[in-house]
């Protein structure tokens, strides 16, 4: 009985609670203010001040005709949450490369999304005209998605496979042949390698070497190719271990490459920025300096750096190396000696994947 009239009486007292909603916006925009630079001024992270534009903005926006105060205000609000995904998205992903500052990264970024939301938009504002044409031309439509189904199916199995009840004299044409190559299928299974961050070179010497001479060769080897700056250490191994499972000659050579990251990295893999100062020249811990436009290239340890957030990313390798690619025709280069053969381009997990597949050197 008294449980039937106290919840009665505690509903009617809370929902009789009215809030002035005018003030209660006006309170909690306020306090969105006061935190974002609270935020910004504790972690240093200037990011937080969106939290800032975001409570002015409704603050302003109730000033504004009723009628357009809420749509205006959504809008910069949509406005300033893109400009920060695209700010982080062009922090994340650097199109044009970290040598590039971070504001021409952000503007090509942006002139892409523009071009994309641009098109995507034009496609929205003549749908009706283009849905138009379609019905009307129904034939000339359907030949557009016909034919980037066949390119997809030829590509798939091949150009040869899929035209091969052509006469002779048709596949003995250019054209014929032309396509037949660059369109030969992926076959059953299709990985593209990936970037190891090192290779294996596997040269040989003459069979009828010696072993002082192959450790002596080896030796040579692991030395002129840890000169190379772009690298950062190489292991040597000759001949095989104790097994019958691997029954590698004491002439086959097995060198495991590491190179540097083109920029230097942190334990979670992302790029690290070092001080600078207003002429991009490193300041480094010793007293020294370095400007990599300027001062020849030379190999600086990363505990000789100073981590500073709103610095550069320092880049390990020379200019004239673009990819691991020009690495690997520097280590080619390094390892021409008398008596060694050259090595196709391996990777060491790549390397063994195909071995354990096929059972042959790969």
């Amino acid at each position: 009985l008294i449980g039937l009239i106290i919840i009665p009486t505690l509903a009617h007292l809370v929902f009789s609670i009215r809030f002035d909603k005018n003030k209660y916006k006006k309170f909690w925009n306020a306090l969105l203010v006061v935190a974002g630079i609270s935020l910004s001024i504790l972690t240093g992270n200037y990011i937080a001040l969106v939290l800032v534009a975001y409570g002015t903005n409704s603050l302003i926006g109730e000033k504004w005709p009723e009628i357009i105060s809420k749509s205006r205000s959504n809008i910069i609000n949509i406005g300033i949450t893109t400009i920060v995904v695209v700010f982080f998205l062009t922090k994340a992903w650097m199109p044009l490369g970290a040598q590039n500052n971070l504001f021409v990264n952000f503007l090509f970024v942006v002139t892409i999304i523009g071009i994309v939301l641009g098109v995507l938009s034009l496609v929205v504002l003549f749908y009706p005209k283009i849905l138009r044409w379609c019905l009307e031309n129904k034939w000339k439509f359907l030949s557009i998605p016909i034919f980037i189904v066949l390119f997809g199916i030829t590509s798939w199995q091949g150009f040869d496979k899929i035209f091969r009840f052509m006469p002779r004299f048709v596949k003995n044409t250019r054209v014929y042949e032309s396509l037949s190559s660059s369109l030969p299928g992926i076959g059953k299974e299709f990985m593209p390698s990936l970037d190891e961050g090192s290779f294996l070179l596997m040269p040989t010497t003459m069979p009828h070497s010696g072993i002082e001479e192959n450790l002596e060769v080896i030796r040579i080897l692991d030395k002129k190719i840890n000169a190379i700056p772009e690298v950062e250490n190489v292991v040597g191994k000759w001949g095989r271990v104790n097994s019958a499972l691997d029954p590698a000659p004491t002439s086959m050579f097995e060198n495991v490459i590491n190179y540097k990251s083109e920029y230097i990295l942190n334990e979670d893999g992302h790029r690290v920025r070092y001080k600078v100062d207003k002429d991009g020249t490193f300041i480094l811990k010793d007293g020294k300096t370095f400007n990599p436009t300027k001062d020849e290239f030379r190999v600086i340890d990363k505990e000789n750096l100073i981590e500073y957030k709103n610095g550069k990313y320092f880049r390990q390798w020379r200019d004239e190396i673009k990819s691991p690619n020009d690495i690997w025709d520097e280590i080619l280069k390094q390892s021409t000696i008398p008596g060694l053969t050259s090595a196709p381009k391996l990777q060491p997990i790549q390397t063994r994947l195909v071995m354990l597949q096929t059972g042959m050197r790969a």
